[in-house]
């Protein structure tokens, strides 16, 4: 559902050539400051970085299968 409602607002903006920050949802047209790109400021891109450095955003991650090695007594060792 979150994800929906994002993609939906970016695409409306899309038409409009306006974006919006990820961190404080502020409308903003890329060429008001293009080094912040995609945040509205450098404040909002700093934010952002401490949410990340903070592990408040994490990537989902697999574990791993289990290995089915074979015990070292096996091997005759």
């Amino acid at each position: 559902m979150m994800n929906e409602k994002i993609s939906l607002r970016f695409s409306l903006c899309a038409l409009r050539s306006e974006l919006i920050c990820p961190v404080c949802d502020r409308r903003f047209d890329e060429s008001d400051d293009g080094v912040a790109m995609p945040f509205c400021s450098s404040r909002c891109k700093r934010i952002d970085a401490a949410r990340w450095l903070g592990e408040r955003y994490g990537l989902p991650v697999e574990k791993p299968a289990e290995d089915n090695f074979p015990e070292e007594s096996e091997h005759g060792e």
